[in-house]
């Protein structure tokens, strides 16, 4: 609990790269992120976002729901690579 989290999550959409830079802290099995987007790295003028993540019992993957003024709420999945 307390842990602080760096998340940097690129994709491509629409052709463009696009970069953001999530932070947050561990409360039990839960992170709650605000994000915003890397200088440079929103070229599509995307609102920034939050994420809730719930953090899996063996440690390796991230379920959760990434909400945007935007564009509403959405699934968001992460999971560690060896």
């Amino acid at each position: 609990d307390g842990a602080s989290v760096l998340l940097t999550h690129s994709y491509k959409t629409s052709g463009r790269w696009v970069t953001a830079v999530c932070h947050g802290a561990v409360s039990g099995q839960t992170i709650p992120m605000r994000c915003k987007w890397a200088p440079g790295g929103n070229p599509l003028n995307f609102a920034d976002f939050s994420l809730n993540l719930k953090i899996s019992p063996d440690g390796n993957h991230l379920d959760g729901t990434l909400i945007s003024a935007a564009a509403g709420s959405q699934e968001s999945h992460y999971s560690r690579v060896p």
